[in-house]
Formats: C-alpha cells, sequence, structure tokens
C-alpha cells in the first residue's frame, strides 16, 4: 500500500519475472478530498487487472458531515489531531489543511446526501464504491452506529451519472505538469 505509479508498475514487472502470483489488490488512501492516486498508482492498477482497496474513506471523519466551518472538532482522530496539530496525518489532517475546495466538496455532499435520503458519509462511500477500480472499502468506524451508518453506502441505491460528475467535479485535484498537457 501507500505507492506512486512507477512503484506499482515495477512491483507489478518483478512479480511477473521472479514468477510469484500477481497482486490483486492496492491499498491506498483514497477519497473525496485525496484523489492525487487517480492519475498513477491506478492506472497501472486498471492495466494490470488489480482492484484498490481505499482505505481512510472519510479522511478522518472529515467527510462525514460532523465538522463545521470555523469549529474545532471536540472528538474523534480530527479532535485528537485538534488539541495538537504535530499529530496531524493522511489519515486525520489538521482542519488548517483543509481547503475551500474540501468545504465545496462536503456541501456539495451534503446537498446529494438531502435529496437520497442518505447520510453525508453514506454518499461519501457510495461515490467510492461506483468507481470502476475500487474493489471494496476498508472502513475504520469505532461505534457500531458508524458501522451500520457506512454499511448503508452498500445496499440497494446508487448515485445517478449527474451525481457522481458533480462530485468529481467539485473534489477535482490540481493537475500538475505533465498530466495537464
Amino acid at each position: 500500500s501507500n505507492v506512486t505509479g512507477w512503484q506499482m508498475q515495477r512491483i507489478v514487472e518483478v512479480t511477473k519475472q521472479m514468477g510469484y502470483n500477481p497482486f490483486i489488490s492496492l491499498q491506498q488512501q483514497y477519497n473525496l478530498v485525496s484523489r492525487s492516486s487517480e492519475l498513477e498508482a491506478f492506472q497501472v492498477c486498471k492495466l494490470n487487472g488489480m482492484g484498490v482497496l481505499p482505505w481512510s474513506p472519510l479522511k478522518g471523519g472529515f467527510l462525514t458531515g460532523k465538522v463545521k466551518r470555523g469549529e474545532d472538532p471536540k472528538e474523534g482522530r480530527l479532535g485528537w489531531v485538534a488539541e495538537d496539530t504535530k499529530r496531524k496525518m493522511q489519515a486525520a489532517p489538521s482542519m488548517a489543511d483543509i481547503s475551500e475546495q474540501n468545504w465545496a466538496t462536503l456541501e456539495t455532499l451534503e446537498k446529494i446526501a438531502i435529496t437520497k435520503g442518505k447520510t453525508i458519509p453514506q454518499v461519501s462511500l457510495r461515490w467510492l464504491l461506483q468507481k470502476s477500480v475500487v474493489s471494496s472499502v476498508i472502513i475504520g468506524a469505532t461505534k457500531m452506529t458508524q458501522m451500520e451508518d457506512n454499511l448503508g453506502a452498500g445496499n440497494g441505491w446508487e448515485l445517478t451519472d449527474e451525481e457522481m460528475v458533480e462530485l468529481d467535479a467539485v473534489s477535482k485535484p490540481d493537475i500538475p505538469y505533465p498530466y495537464e498537457m
């Protein structure tokens, strides 16, 4: 897990050269706030028939809608980081690292959740489940109510193509050189 595209391709090549069974999945951080793996690592997965198992699908709780703009979180991983920002990490960002684009993404999630009669976490997780490269999602619930809510992302409903496009657009990462060419 946690590899760049060239590293993933090298793993695929060495595995073939050594005659080992091929890798079938990649664990990688992937969510509506962290999409950089789409540029390379996921392309290698697609080319080699590998599925992706996203970790931190709710970005440490940010994509649950529990955190409000201008307020320090009081609980969960984000609350723990708010107490001491030196604790920040990929799975638990500091609120100072949350961009305007991230807030816009959260607002879009909330709008879609209300329209669908679902929760914000369910819409976040459903977006992942509808990505062609995603095989399943690694959830990290700390309470049974969270687990039950998260499981509701996979039961009998889908985001429309328009909702997927809207979420893709609002959360689109900056595309660095040379990808933008």
